[in-house]
């Protein structure tokens, strides 16, 4: 074992490797070794997960080890042994990539594909679609209005109904991006923002997660779309947008989770609706 510092180097191991499974004691001599992160550095002293792969006359066995440095040895415990259905599943359900490569870079996406080991030691192959993610605007006016885009989406080929929505730029605050692509496709500034919550799209196969927020105090200040931007607005009392969701006649998915959302009526987000009508009707009595 190579010591650097306060680092191990496990490029290869040609230590012992003692696995504890059941009080019984295996030991690994000829083993190698990837972490969670694909890096050979692993910090002293710090718990970490890795996969433990075995050569055998008939293929390889993986395991799944955690293990801390004590002195000259590695020592773990398997938390998963090799096997099919749920035999010696746990809690964690993580699932670890030994290999990875980009078969797209786009101006918006890009795709992945990836090879991991399940938690019951079997591979499987996973294609993932990286985007930078989004924010979505539930926008009401003080007349109680719903303001709503109307555009045509291309990966659908339909016209949608949809709530004001943009992606986010590197490393930029969702507040800050919300507040911009608002103005952008609507032309009304927000008064106050209020986070709602995000969610993720289609974990199944992508990462991109969304970021809604409730903007109410709305001002007018001219519209600044995109050059390839074709957008409509349209205003909804809130009543029949809420109606319109009820009967499944939006499609869009961010919509339908803002819109239901706003329906429980509890939450920061009825609190400023709420808040910001009664501001209103104060300055019009005054």
């Amino acid at each position: 074992m190579n010591i650097t510092g306060r680092k191990w180097n496990f490029t290869r191991l040609e230590l012992k490797i003692v696995i504890v499974k059941e009080s019984i004691e295996e030991e690994l001599s000829d083993v190698d070794v990837r972490d969670r992160a694909d890096e050979n550095n692993v910090a002293e002293g710090v718990m970490q997960t890795v996969l433990v792969k075995r050569r055998k006359r008939k293929g390889e066995s993986w395991r799944r080890l955690k293990f801390m440095g004590e002195g000259d040895n590695v020592r773990g415990k398997v938390e998963f042994a090799a096997g099919g259905g749920d035999a010696g599943m746990k809690r964690d359900l993580t699932e670890l990539v030994v290999e990875s490569s980009y078969e797209f870079r786009g101006r918006l996406i890009k795709v992945r594909t990836d090879q991991v080991v399940l938690p019951n030691g079997r591979r499987a192959h996973r294609e993932v679609v990286e985007h930078p993610g989004a924010v979505a605007i539930l926008a009401v006016t003080s007349e109680n209005e719903v303001l709503l885009v109307r555009q045509y989406r291309h990966a659908v080929g339909d016209e949608l109904l949809e709530i004001p929505a943009g992606k986010l730029e590197v490393g930029e605050d969702p507040g800050t991006c919300a507040a911009r692509e608002l103005r952008e496709e609507t032309g009304y500034r927000p008064g106050k923002l209020v986070p709602l919550g995000r969610f993720y799209t289609s974990p199944g196969f992508a990462n991109e997660v969304i970021h809604v927020f409730l903007a109410t105090g709305l001002t007018w200040s001219g519209r600044d779309t995109d050059g390839d931007e074709m957008i409509l607005v349209d205003r909804v009392p809130v009543q029949e947008a809420l109606r319109m969701a009820r009967q499944g006649r939006f499609q869009d998915a961010k919509t339908l989770v803002a819109l239901l959302w706003l329906d429980g009526g509890a939450g920061p987000g009825n609190q400023a609706v709420t808040g910001d009508r009664a501001e209103t009707q104060a300055r019009e009595r005054g």
